[in-house]
């Protein structure tokens, strides 16, 4: 009897790299816009990225936030066909431990690395062409 393959193997799988940090942006209470931007690490093959954003209110920027904010990434990953990360690709080491104690709750290992290249790749688009155009650019 030949056991059908569940559809979780269907899933693409790759490492997600992480940002949490605050933007060039001024919110109209005069704190700096934080944001938190997810983006699955470049696969070559088929060049196909998960990429996920969230804003994160000033006060609110906490481990707490920052799992909740993880889950529903996840959540809507795998609505779109992704499979949830084993590994989470940090480069920022002043959000580490932030960043550390949240991926531990939801049961990701956090790496630092430099290696963070679509993540990276992202940021400067942003800073180049999304940033200047919003309210409270700075």
């Amino acid at each position: 009897m030949i056991a059908s393959i569940p559809k979780e193997s269907n899933l693409k799988k790759t490492d997600w790299e992480i940002d949490f940090y605050s933007r060039p942006i001024l919110e109209e209470n005069g704190k700096k816009r934080w944001e938190l931007l997810i983006t699955s690490t470049n696969n070559f093959k088929d060049k196909k990225t998960f990429k996920w954003e969230k804003i994160c209110p000033a006060t609110s920027v906490n481990s707490i936030w920052l799992k909740d904010a993880i889950e529903e990434a996840i959540n809507d990953a795998k609505s779109q066909g992704w499979d949830r990360p084993s590994v989470f690709r940090c480069w920022r080491s002043s959000m580490k431990t932030m960043i550390k104690r949240a991926a531990d709750q939801v049961g990701i290992e956090l790496i630092s690395s430099r290696r963070t290249y679509a993540l990276q790749e992202w940021l400067i688009d942003r800073e180049k062409n999304l940033y200047p155009q919003q309210k409270g650019y700075t």
